[in-house]
């Protein structure tokens, strides 16, 4: 006797139904993301742009360190 066929198979079809509906929700979700995070092509030479003329933070070791070995 199939899992189908017996009492459990009406149990089956209900959880193989929620894991449709759960996944066809990960994916609406994920697809919201992507769309509010995409960045245009303008908007990327904009970014970059702003990149380049900004300065790098200088890097500063704490006097307290010991350095020597």
């Amino acid at each position: 006797m199939r899992v189908q066929d017996g009492p459990l198979g009406h149990l089956r079809d209900v959880v193989d139904q929620r894991n449709a509906q759960v996944i066809a929700e990960i994916h609406a979700s994920a697809a919201s993301r992507a769309t509010k995070s995409r960045v245009t092509a303008q908007q990327a030479v904009s970014q970059s742009a702003e990149g380049a003329t900004r300065t790098r933070p200088r890097i500063v070791t704490p006097q307290h360190v010991d350095t020597s070995v």
